[in-house]
């Protein structure tokens, strides 16, 4: 066995098997639309009544629901420790036909099961640190990662479900993969500014022939005079290149017309970082406790999704759920009628005791976090990205104890309790100098 189940794991596995009959129960509900309340509430209800502190809309971000679980070692703070932290992160669809269509519904289930499974090792004081569960609506974490709240996280972890053939952990290159996005609006102003822009569009097929096969551009949208595009890449820089080349081509099309133009950049959806230290432990996991998985297939990156903002940020790892060999595609009917049996829950929910025992090694083991955030600091590097490694000893400044050492009785001897000694033979000791600060009159 890789793991000996100590106390903190047995916890671990007793609380998942505990909230079973309630997390398939939620689960099937969101799969058959069957529930009168939000998602939110429903998943808010679960985790207070399991002693997780819960708070909603997190930072003005519409429909995020943050839960947080922990067990602070005070002592251990005041000398400047920081407690590890691993956070399990999920999508709330706006669809509702994507909760058993997409398998969302298995995906929270298995980050549910991890929060609660890592919360009460701590809850049975196995272990210190914190444990947090949050989620929202499909693009939530790019918000989350620009208004700081990726940041405390050691790790992240999460899981969606997958087709046949793709349910595996990402544990070598070129899987896992996910570009980055960069949306581009450009506006054209002026007698031909319709004119100006159809120049444009006739060069963007000679600009796609001119970039590396990773990177493109796409066009989303256009009115007369207005368009906007998709820019695609495999890294932030490769996004800022391609974004200066569309623009040189805007402002050439502007030259050739009567026309101004004007490129206005949206936010970006950075390329998925994937952590191989975090997720290849979550692999040995699976294979010890028996997950199935399918076999790895190296592959180009995917599309775009959030999780790169957070990878850019701390550790992040995805795990790809595999629930079925049946060939039906996600996002179809087909497949959402596999998404709700028996054999796909006991799959979602061992893959999040899976993440559980990671979560439990990220924070009891401080060397472990290292590596795992070394191999971000050397990735962001690549990208020309400098970052400093993370911390936990001596990153707040050294507090004395509530309750005053000079209350405490001393121990061993002071100063004050020897005296001299001086041997036989020897002269007495010469006499103290006087006193300069001595202000009393000699008699």
């Amino acid at each position: 066995m890789f793991f000996k189940r100590d106390a903190a794991r047995m916890a671990v596995h007793t609380a998942i098997e505990d909230a079973r009959g309630d997390l398939t129960a939620l689960s099937l509900t969101l799969h058959d639309r069957a529930g009168e309340q939000p998602p939110a509430d429903v998943i808010a209800a679960l985790l207070e009544a399991r002693g997780f502190d819960v708070q909603r809309d997190i930072e003005g971000i519409d429909g995020t629901i943050r839960a947080v679980y922990e067990h602070r070692d005070a002592r251990a703070e005041r000398r400047g420790l920081r407690h590890g932290h691993t956070a399990y992160l999920a999508d709330l669809p706006d669809d509702p036909t994507a909760w058993a269509n997409d398998g969302a519904n298995l995906a929270l289930v298995a980050t549910l099961s991890a929060a609660i499974g890592l919360a009460a090792s701590l809850a049975g004081h196995h272990e210190h640190g914190i444990v947090t569960f949050m989620a929202g609506a499909p693009g939530w974490k790019v918000a989350a990662a620009a208004k700081g709240l990726v940041e405390p996280f050691d790790a992240a972890l999460g899981a969606r479900t997958a087709g046949a053939g793709q349910g595996y952990c990402y544990t070598i290159d070129n899987t896992g993969d996910r570009l980055g996005s960069l949306e581009a609006s450009v506006s054209f102003r002026g007698v031909e500014a319709a004119e100006a822009l159809d120049t444009l569009l006739a060069t963007i097929r000679g600009l796609n022939a001119s970039l590396s096969e990773s990177r493109s551009v796409r066009l989303v949208h256009s009115t007369p005079d207005t368009a906007r595009f998709e820019i695609l890449g495999e890294s932030r820089s490769e996004l800022i290149e391609t974004a200066v080349a569309l623009k040189d081509r805007a402002d050439a099309a502007a030259a050739e017309r009567q026309a101004t133009v004007e490129l206005d950049l949206g936010s970006a959806i950075d390329d998925m970082i994937v952590n191989r230290i975090i997720i290849r432990r979550v692999k040995t996991y699976g294979d010890t406790l028996k997950l199935e998985m399918d076999r790895i297939v190296k592959s180009p990156p995917g599309p775009p999704t959030d999780w790169g903002n957070v990878s850019y940020i701390t550790p992040s790892a995805e795990v790809a759920l595999r629930i079925t060999e049946d060939p039906a595609t996600p996002g179809t009917a087909a497949f959402g009628a596999l998404t709700a049996s028996d054999a796909a829950h006991a799959q979602a929910i061992l893959l999040g005791e899976c993440m559980a025992m990671t979560g439990i090694d990220i924070l009891r083991d401080q060397t472990y976090r290292a590596i795992a955030d070394d191999q971000l600091v050397k990735s962001l590097a690549a990208r020309g990205i400098s970052r400093a490694h993370r911390r936990w000893l001596g990153v707040r400044p050294v507090k004395p104890d509530a309750a005053s050492s000079d209350d405490k009785p001393r121990r061993g001897p002071r100063v004050s309790d020897f005296r001299m000694v001086r041997g036989p033979g020897l002269p007495p000791p010469p006499p103290p100098p006087p006193d300069e600060d001595d202000e009393t009159e000699p008699a």
